[in-house]
């Protein structure tokens, strides 16, 4: 937490050096401080003291670890942990360059990305939370150490890292206002897509929350957890539209920009830390959780369509077929298809499954946000719902993650790749110009399965025009655009 004054802002951080009381966190907090707002930092490779106001003020708030742990009832209960507010120095903020231009290059200004809502802008006017510091960070020194309470935990560099990894996120939300409640919130997701040199910039659908920046992203390799990146933005919105993903820097390429600057970790930094409390907390999420690891060699595989200046995605069906919607092609007659060879070279025809799990884990795959500059993406989720008429499933909701471009892309079984639907759209409520993009529906492949075994066979188009002669009931269940009665809103 850094303040001047009774303004404090807030973020999360890690142990890099506990002996030495060495902190990274994220620099954005520190921008109101600046004393020259006016220069222009994207061409600055480092930050001193000096270059902040003298009236800063910084305060680390940590979990002793000195927590006894004990059986009872066959459960696990801990006491309570005491919070311990120490003053820290700020050393330096260093920008991650190659950070800096994977970002520069997938969320181009023209696609109208914001990092803040609106009520951030309002509250916090001074805070520029905005692409010009995205890219820092910021070293601190403790001015009190407290060795014995922080356990060491290894990292991994990002290049460890493949699309679909289960991982897990560990940050303190709104920590300055309520830090008994919030310090040390664990969340859970996948990695979405990986872009960069040596993987700098991840994207994960774990769900993160203000004040997780600079929260750690960790993986679990042979029953260890390893760290392997810090939180930039946990929330960010394209066209004012909310997207649900969070940015993550690859922690090696942080630490590899300190170390061209200082010397203040000798021989390098070989293992990182955090809190043993944290640790022993994750390392049970880690066996509880009942979320599967997609299986993306089996996965179906996706494409990305072009139809003039709009794209799509499509799934493969064999080597000249491809599934998509038609709102994708936009009554074009010739698109482009660009073949993705994330999953496979060999093209099968699916076996399609023919029953369906409410509640079952699954996954969405395709070219959402940001079309060819990144390659498909993933997001996890459950099948949420199963709406049918005549006792045949006709459209599939799920809580994965879904964006524009997505439509056209396969929702698929997650422990065994096998196609369950192809992504229609996601949820958007016009009156108040929000969109959920957690709350999604897809055509059920059973619908369209006994129609391309029939093309296949003949060749023959026209087969599918039995999906222009829906029944009424099957219109009513896809028509989203409804009038409803006024309802009460929540007081939450």
């Amino acid at each position: 937490m850094v303040s001047e004054g009774n303004s404090p802002w807030s973020c999360s951080g890690i142990f890099v050096d506990p002996l030495g009381g060495l902190i990274i966190c994220h620099g954005s907090i520190f921008s109101p401080f600046l004393l020259n707002k006016d220069q222009d930092i994207s061409r600055l490779g480092l930050l001193l003291p000096e270059d902040f106001s003298e009236t800063l003020q910084i305060e680390v708030l940590f979990h002793n670890s000195v927590a006894q742990y004990s059986r009872k009832a066959n459960q696990l209960e801990r006491q309570e942990l005491e919070l311990f507010p120490t003053k820290a120095n700020l050393l330096m903020l260093v920008p991650c360059p190659e950070f800096q231009k994977t970002f520069s290059i997938m969320f181009s200004k023209s696609e109208k990305w914001q990092f803040y809502n609106e009520e951030d802008k309002v509250e916090f006017a001074e805070v520029k939370k905005d692409a010009n510091f995205l890219h820092w960070f910021a070293l601190l020194k403790l001015t009190a150490v407290f060795a014995k309470s922080i356990e060491t935990v290894p990292w991994l560099p990002a290049t460890d890292l493949q699309k679909g990894d289960l991982i897990f996120s560990c940050g303190s939300p709104f920590a300055s206002f309520c830090p008994d409640i919030f310090m040390n919130t664990l969340s859970n997701g996948i990695v979405s897509n990986l872009a960069g040199p040596r993987n700098a910039l991840i994207l994960t659908d774990a769900v993160c929350l203000p004040g997780t920046e600079g929260g750690g992203i960790f993986v679990s390799k042979g029953g260890h957890l390893f760290l392997l990146g810090l939180i930039v933005s946990p929330l960010c919105w394209k066209a004012n539209e909310w997207i649900g993903l969070t940015i993550v820097c690859s922690l090696e390429l942080i630490l590899q920009s300190i170390n061209k600057r200082t010397n203040v970790f000798k021989s390098g930094v070989k293992r990182t830390a955090h809190h043993i409390s944290t640790v022993e907390r994750m390392q049970s999420l880690v066996k509880k959780t009942n979320m599967k690891v997609p299986i993306l060699q089996t996965a179906p595989m996706v494409v990305l369509v072009e139809s003039g200046s709009c794209w799509g995605s499509g799934v493969l069906m064999n080597s000249q077929l491809i599934l998509t919607c038609r709102h994708v092609v936009n009554g074009a007659e010739r698109v482009k298809d660009r073949k993705s060879v994330f999953v496979s070279n060999v093209f099968l025809f699916f076996v399609f499954i023919c029953f369906f799990i409410l509640g079952e884990s699954v996954c969405v795959l395709g070219f959402g946000l940001f079309g060819q500059n990144c390659g498909p993406s993933v997001t996890a989720g459950t099948l949420s719902r199963v709406m049918q008429c005549e006792s045949k499933a006709i459209m599939l909701q799920t809580t994965c993650a879904v964006h524009a471009g997505t439509s056209g892309g396969a929702l698929y079984r997650t422990s065994t790749g096998e196609l369950l639907g192809i992504v229609t759209s996601n949820t958007r409520d016009n009156a108040i110009n929000i969109t959920y993009p957690h709350l999604n529906f897809s055509i059920a492949i059973t619908v369209l399965k006994p129609l391309l075994h029939k093309y296949i066979i003949s060749k023959d188009s026209s087969v599918f025009a039995e999906l222009d002669t829906a029944n009424n009931l099957v219109k009513n269940i896809w028509r989203l655009h409804r009038r409803q009665p006024p309802l009460p809103q929540s007081k939450i």
